[in-house]
């Protein structure tokens, strides 16, 4: 067996990860270089990638690294480090995911300002490899939500993860855990819940409505009118009616009178004022 140190491990991990088929599924800068030259990538540009230049910039070394590693996954060459071409990329995002679905976790509890390297120790040490971390962070500022998803390589280890009591807490935090595919059916039935919730509060609202409008009206009060000129609409306020309703009551009656579209279109206090003086009654009149 061949004996790999813990920083010979970390390069071992990040490099798997850059070309593994979660990241190189929606990494476009990978995805596209891995078309070129054969699939090879010159270690000059590898070391610009950050996390693996925070773990070394010597070349030799990274590649004495992952010529180490059992997994098969990158070949090491002269120059640089490539895909093993027998291993076939997924075409899409969402098609690595659900290649991986059963071996995907959710887990929340964790400190904002928490690090990534620390997490996936603590991941491995009580589950077992994983090829994919993803910190949930908040579309606007970026920062951290608390909340990840991770990848183990093996459905086992998930499972062993979830069922480790010693996971139940990270740094003395407790910690929420399930399978990813439990929390989505979760957030799914929380959503069908809210969604149910809001329509029993709109039909509540438009009932009480209804009943509010119900009790104001009175059994043989109630007068429909046909025949008005089509002109005739609720083109103002009751607060612009006002103002100018001692000014256009005569015109506004005449139009009402003989549906003239020359003179001025008739408005709600004007019709009311109509109504009152063809019904001679001074009972409040309500329109809709």
């Amino acid at each position: 067996m061949v004996d790999i140190t813990p920083l010979e491990s970390k390069i071992i991990r990040q490099v798997e990860y850059y070309f593994g088929d979660v990241n190189l599924s929606r990494d476009k800068f990978m995805r596209e270089a891995v078309k070129q030259n054969d699939g090879w990538i010159s270690m000059e540009t590898m070391i610009k990638f950050n996390r693996l230049k925070s773990l070394s910039e010597d070349a030799e070394f990274i590649k004495k690294s992952v010529a180490k590693s059992q997994s098969g996954l990158v070949q090491v060459g002269e120059n640089g480090l490539r895909r093993n071409p027998e291993m076939k990329v997924p075409e899409t995002f969402e098609s690595a995911l659900e290649n991986y679905k059963e071996n995907s976790v959710y887990v929340k509890g964790f400190s904002s300002d928490e690090n990534l390297d620390e997490i996936i120790e603590w991941l491995e040490k009580h589950g077992g490899k994983t090829i994919d971390v993803h910190m949930r962070r908040f579309p606007r500022d970026k920062k951290f939500r608390g909340s990840i998803f991770a990848i183990f390589e093996k459905k086992e280890d998930s499972e062993k993860f979830l069922a480790s009591q010693e996971a139940a807490t990270f740094k003395e935090k407790a910690m929420i855990r399930s399978t990813q595919i439990d929390y989505w059916k979760r957030k799914e039935e929380e959503n069908n819940a809210k969604v149910a919730s809001q329509a029993k509060k709109q039909a509540a609202r438009e009932a009480d409505q209804e009943a509010q409008l119900s009790s104001r009206m009175i059994r043989g009060a109630l007068l429909e009118i046909a025949g008005l000129p089509e002109s005739v609409k609720r083109l103002q306020s009751l607060e612009n009616d006002a103002v100018e309703g001692d000014a256009n009551t005569h015109e506004s009656k005449e139009s009402l009178t003989n549906g003239s579209k020359d003179s001025e279109l008739p408005t709600v206090i004007n019709l009311k004022q109509w109504l009152t003086e063809k019904l001679g009654s001074n009972i409040p009149i309500g329109m809709d």
